[in-house]
């Protein structure tokens, strides 16, 4: 069975680590706390917001909506600004996207497809690595809604360099709604 909170990371990205080990429990301590705040997540601003908490947490930095020049673009920001192991900045152009189905998956790739166009277009000397996220929202009731949907995300972002997934456990095997899933991309 597949567990309701976990994730994966390459190896270039290590020291993001301990920032997704405590988004995941912030994103589980807000369904559990909260059991509406999922009818309130409608956009990318709300996770940057929680992932920017989890750096925090974990004693690293996190600036949201941070002030940048984009290649072709002009004046802009970017996403989040991550500061991890002292020294180590990660810039995150974001995307949300509510999936259910797989069609709506299809549509996940496209977002995540354009937060990765959007984190190459930050300048390099912003931080050492860009990364391009798709916060994915969904519906999960039982483990099995949850192995399903997780075996359709991994097949179609393959590619992917983070993959972490927080859905709150509620009683007797349930789960809190909604699940979340933070699927990303290096630049």
């Amino acid at each position: 069975m597949l567990s309701p909170s976990g994730y994966k990371i390459e190896k270039p990205l290590n020291g993001l680590e301990p920032v997704v080990q405590a988004w995941i429990t912030i994103v589980s301590d807000c369904c559990v706390t909260i059991p509406q705040a999922g009818n309130f997540w409608s956009n990318e601003r709300q996770f940057c917001a929680l992932l920017c908490a989890a750096a925090w947490r974990a004693n690293a930095l996190g600036l949201t909506e941070v002030k940048t020049r984009r290649a072709e673009a002009g004046n802009g920001h970017a996403d989040l600004l991550l500061v991890t192991d002292g020294t180590d900045r990660l810039a995150i152009e974001a995307k949300f996207k509510w999936i259910s189905t797989s069609a709506h998956i299809a549509q996940a790739s496209s977002k995540l497809q354009e937060a990765h166009r959007e984190a190459a277009a930050l300048p390099p000397e912003l931080a050492q690595h860009r990364l391009g996220v798709l916060f994915a929202a969904c519906w999960i009731n039982n483990s099995a809604t949850l192995g399903a949907l997780f075996r359709q995300l991994h097949n179609t972002f393959r590619s992917m360099d983070v993959l972490a997934w927080s859905i709150a456990a509620g009683s007797e095997g349930t789960f809190h709604c909604p699940g979340v899933f933070l699927i990303g991309r290096m630049v």
